[in-house]
């Protein structure tokens, strides 16, 4: 895949930020959000509004006054650490390209800009170390934005809310509400779990915050180069989002949580899309979900290269977890196959024999079981033993289905 590229030498940043001595403003689309730290006040208007002439005329002089100006690209959201409350701003980011005729962006760098009166843009020494906690998240550089598209949803959940919006019979709320959907789709219905910032957007969770509030997954996302031939043309797009409920390193976060999360769940996206000299857009969607054993357990880290698993011994609660985490995994995704790889020896046999149990005491038709002992059936680089997987969940896979639709326009003309 080649280098992103910087999206200020594409295309112009949507939100301005200035900083005064007593006030924080950040304009998007003539909506000027100002901040002031002293009495920690939010305050929303509109340059273009006739009932408020002099809000183009603070804002000039706001300008006049300013200590610091920035063209940004919005807010990843607001934390209060110890001694100072921050703003927290997309500073950087890279263009990734275009799904579906909407830009997706990789966010590369955040602001954190302090809220307390009489302050630059330095955080306290006593926040700094929380303050680079977040930034070496970041630093993974699996943050990943539209304006256009609502990444938190797969296509088929994205284009059915749409749908749905448009047929809904008109009411002054619902217009006001599709109006705003249509201006700003990626930060009105957006998936709470797959928005990694959604905690940190709560004090921008009203729709009139909509404008300045941008849900970020935390994942992977790949455009593919367009395949050209007689006026046509195919692309490939591969998302991939993690669910911010449970996530956690590898050891230290395992299983299921009481409430049926699952340990770093994730949502995989293979989309196909083919403009077709018809002027239309034919789009397929195939989605996919993974997530750690569900039944509450744990791996304690050690020295070891293996370490030993622990089971919660009542059986019971992890049973009740796993009916919890499947009744909201199946409206969502259908039949499920629930394929097991861990080792048939050792520790991991513990587990794999609860996770056998567990699939027998839920009785479910929805769902289909497989235990595959990859690294015994493939070990000695015998990876042509996965074929043996194949062949046993071929059968029942070749019924799933996968999304398709036609569309007359592409994200980047909602309203039409």
């Amino acid at each position: 895949m080649a280098p992103l590229k910087d999206a200020r030498k594409l295309l112009q940043p949507k939100f301005q930020l200035t900083r005064t001595l007593s006030c924080i403003s950040l304009l998007r689309d003539g909506i000027l959000l100002r901040i002031t730290p002293r009495e920690m006040k939010f305050q929303l208007d509109s340059l273009n509004d006739s009932q408020n002439p002099n809000v183009e005329q603070e804002y000039a002089e706001i300008k006049r006054a300013a200590k610091f100006t920035k063209a940004l690209y919005g807010v990843f959201g607001y934390v209060k650490l110890k001694k100072a409350a921050y703003l927290i701003l997309i500073e950087e980011a890279s263009i990734v390209g275009q799904i579906i005729r909407g830009n997706v962006y990789r966010v590369d760098k955040l602001l954190f800009v302090p809220l307390y009166a009489n302050a630059d843009l330095a955080p306290e020494k006593e926040d700094q170390p929380f303050i680079d906690m977040l930034q070496r998240v970041q630093a993974e550089k699996a943050f990943y934005f539209s304006y256009d598209i609502d990444l938190t949803s797969n296509l088929q959940s994205t284009l059915t809310e749409i749908r749905d919006q448009t047929s809904r019979a008109p009411d002054s709320n619902a217009a006001t509400f599709a109006i705003m959907r249509d201006a700003y789709p990626n930060s009105i219905a957006y998936l709470s779990q797959f928005a990694f910032n959604h905690s940190l957007l709560a004090e921008f969770k009203t729709l009139e915050y909509s404008p300045f509030r941008v849900p970020c997954i935390f994942g992977y996302i790949y455009v593919g180069s367009p395949l050209v031939k007689s006026g046509a043309s195919t692309e490939y797009y591969l998302l991939s989002r993690k669910d911010c409920r449970r996530p956690g390193r590898r050891f230290v976060t395992r299983g299921l949580d009481k409430e049926g999360n699952a340990a770093n769940f994730a949502e995989t996206e293979h989309v196909f899309v083919h403009y077709n000299a018809k002027q239309t857009i034919d789009v397929a969607s195939y989605v996919q979900i993974r997530g750690s054993i569900p039944l509450l357990w744990s791996m304690k880290p050690n020295l070891k290269w293996s370490p030993p698993v622990l089971l919660a011994p009542n059986f019971e609660e992890s049973l009740a977890a796993a009916q919890t985490h499947f009744a909201a995994t199946k409206p969502l995704y259908g039949s499920q196959y629930l394929v097991n790889l861990i080792d048939k020896k050792g520790s991991q046999k513990r587990i794999g024999d609860q996770f056998t149990r567990l699939f027998s005491e839920l009785r479910d038709r929805a769902l289909s079981y497989v235990w595959f002992d990859f690294h015994g059936e493939c070990k000695k680089m015998k990876w042509e033993n996965l074929s043996k997987l194949v062949d046993i969940v071929a059968e029942e896979l070749q019924g799933y289905g996968h999304f398709r639709a036609t569309l007359n326009f592409g994200f980047d003309f909602r309203s039409q």
